[in-house]
């Protein structure tokens, strides 16, 4: 099978998303280009229009595939059950060890973030925070309900306030400053957060 029959190769859209995520986490969606991703992923431009339509619908759909590929990895680790304070104690830590070993995906959620023109994309990365939001919210709920998290707490506050911190300890991770940032001290953050949700 070969792109100039009309036909396509299984992995030619897995190796355009990739060469997407490597385009836009480098060169952020403005400065990216349908054809550096096509050069990248060795198919032609028409190839990516086929198969995505635009360059919007293709960093859309890259950072939606990021998105997933990131709750797949980190929820099977996650000690549910184990209380609130645990769970996102945990959850705070395989962010920050997600992030560094997949810095591409976290530059694109920044990049998305930094939009203000393009109403589509800003769109989506709210929908992405507010699906954080509800994640964590679900988790603080279910630890109130059978007392393994405070009651007291602002459950809203507390979400946007971890979000934030999150933010922070991945734009640690992805920036090039010495000394790095132990892990032990960027969590000591989340720690004295998670210790407002005690019970």
């Amino acid at each position: 099978m070969s792109e100039k029959s009309g036909t396509q190769k299984p992995n030619t859209r897995l190796r355009i998303l990739e060469a997407g995520l490597k385009e836009f986490s480098r060169k952020s969606y403005r400065g990216s280009t349908t054809s550096g991703i096509a050069k990248l992923a060795k198919v032609s431009e028409k190839t990516i229009f086929d198969l995505f339509g635009d360059k919007k619908s293709l960093y859309l759909e890259v950072a939606k595939e990021q998105q997933e590929q990131f709750y797949r990895k980190v929820i099977p680790n996650l000690p549910i059950g184990a209380g609130a304070p645990v769970v996102l104690s945990d959850f705070a830590a395989l962010f920050i060890d997600y992030v560094s070993n997949n810095k591409d995906p976290f530059r694109i959620l920044l990049d998305m973030v930094s939009f203000s023109s393009e109403q589509q994309i800003r769109r989506t990365a709210r929908n992405a925070f507010l699906e954080l939001e509800r994640f964590i919210e679900r988790i603080l709920k279910e630890g109130q309900k059978h007392g393994l998290a405070s009651k007291e707490i602002d459950t809203k506050g507390f979400c946007w306030t971890y979000i934030l911190v999150l933010l922070a300890l991945g734009n640690l991770e992805i920036v090039d400053i010495e000394p790095h940032i132990e892990r032990k001290s960027a969590l000591t953050l989340i720690g004295t957060l998670i210790k407002d949700i005690e019970p």
